[in-house]
C-alpha cells in the first residue's frame, strides 16, 4: 500500500494573548479522547469545507471550537505555519495562522469536541503538546510576538 499526500485539508489559529510586553499565553484545547491518558493539548483546528480558503476555514473552526469570533481576534495571515501529520494511510496538512485575542478576559466556550481549554505560556504549552512540529511552531510564534514583528493583520 502506498500513502497519498493531500493538499491542505485542515486549518486552525494559533491563538495568543498578551499579559505584558514579553509575557504571552497560547490557547490550547484538550482532546476529548475516551481515556484521560490518551488526551493531549492542541491549538484549535479542523477540516476545511470544499473550496474553502484556509484562513476563512480557520476562523469558522475557531468560532465553533472556542466561541471566539473574528471580532475578538486579529489574524496575521502573513504568519502561516504548515504542520504535516500521518493519519492512517494519508498525510494531512494543517495551515495554522497566528492570531491575537484582544480581550484577555473573553470567556472561552469549549465545544463538545474538546474536554477542556487552558491558556499556557510557552514552556507549559511545549510540555503539554504531543507533537514536535506544534512545539516548534509555538517557539517560532513566540519569537515573532516578543520581537514585535507582527505587522498587518486581516479581520
Amino acid at each position: 500500500m502506498s500513502t497519498t499526500i493531500s493538499s491542505v485539508s485542515q486549518a486552525g489559529l494559533f491563538l495568543f494573548r498578551r499579559l505584558s510586553a514579553n509575557a504571552v499565553e497560547f490557547l490550547l484545547l484538550q482532546t476529548n479522547d475516551v481515556t484521560p491518558s490518551a488526551r493531549y493539548w492542541v491549538p484549535p483546528k479542523g477540516c476545511l469545507k470544499t473550496d474553502e480558503c484556509p484562513i476563512e476555514g480557520a476562523l469558522r473552526i475557531t468560532e465553533k471550537l472556542t466561541g471566539l469570533t473574528r471580532c475578538d481576534i486579529d489574524t496575521y495571515k502573513k504568519y502561516k505555519y504548515m504542520v504535516r501529520y500521518n493519519h492512517g494511510l494519508e498525510w494531512n496538512d494543517i495551515e495554522y495562522y497566528l492570531a491575537h485575542v484582544h480581550n484577555n478576559n473573553k470567556e472561552i466556550e469549549t465545544s463538545r469536541c474538546h474536554c477542556d481549554h487552558k491558556w499556557m505560556n510557552l514552556a507549559c504549552a511545549c510540555n503539554n503538546m504531543k507533537y514536535i512540529q506544534l512545539k516548534h511552531m509555538a517557539k517560532c510564534y513566540q519569537e515573532i510576538i516578543t520581537n514585535n514583528k507582527l505587522g498587518s493583520y486581516t479581520i
